[in-house]
């Protein structure tokens, strides 16, 4: 990730060198059948899935201006869709999903781990709304396919 220390200053390094393809790349050797066949086949009943408010929206089609301009700054690329496999993965497996929305619209700290490292980060950003709208699309996708 070079210099990046957070998932926002690298989207933003990411996006000036017209190279977003890496994170859905690096998203999606995430995201293995393979894994989870072996997270069964030793005895894993359940996995924690944490997931950025950023990814709970439809995708663009890739390359276009809403691709690369993302949402807030930050690269949605495959990300429902790959949520998606992962849900497909586990039901495949028989494995029980806690999906986690771990970085929520606005930040809930101005730590890296919220995605974005801000130092004057306030509780006030924090968007409530947009956390339940995050959590209502991946709670009510269809993923019977």
């Amino acid at each position: 990730a070079g210099d990046s220390e957070d998932e926002f200053s690298l989207t933003a390094r990411l996006r000036a060198a017209d190279e977003l393809d890496a994170i859905d790349a690096f998203r999606s050797a995430r995201v293995s059948s393979v894994d989870f066949e072996a997270m069964a086949s030793a005895g894993v009943t359940a996995v924690r899935v944490p997931f950025p408010w950023w990814v709970a929206r439809e995708p663009a089609p890739p390359g276009s201006e809403a691709w690369r301009e993302g949402a807030g700054g930050y690269h949605v690329g495959r990300g429902i869709e790959l949520l998606d496999q992962v849900v497909s993965n586990a039901e495949r497996h028989s494995l029980s999903l806690l999906l986690e929305l771990h970085a929520a619209p606005g930040g809930q700290s101005g730590r890296q781990t919220t995605g974005r490292s801000d130092p004057t980060w306030e509780p006030s950003r924090f968007d409530a709304d947009g956390a339940l709208s995050a959590l209502r699309l991946v709670a009510t996708r269809d993923n019977s396919s």
